[in-house]
């Protein structure tokens, strides 16, 4: 079973895989069952792959008490 054909999967197909037993896409993930029980396994997005770091260059919210205004 290579990774591919693991994404390449529609939600509701069932494959079966000799060492494995059968592979179950669900949404969220696949569920591999074996004769003995099953495991969910959940589908995480890749993340990129990059060599620096991405930061937000957003200001921080300020707290604090708003200021009183007399008259």
């Amino acid at each position: 079973m290579t990774k591919e054909a693991l994404l390449s999967m529609q939600i509701g197909e069932t494959i079966f895989d000799a060492q494995i037993g059968h592979i179950h896409r669900v949404v969220g993930g696949w569920i591999y069952q074996f004769n003995s029980g099953g495991v969910f396994v959940p589908y995480s997005e890749p993340k990129p792959e990059s060599d620096e770091l991405t930061l937000e260059t957003t200001e921080p919210k300020r707290r604090g008490r708003k200021p009183i205004i007399t008259k």
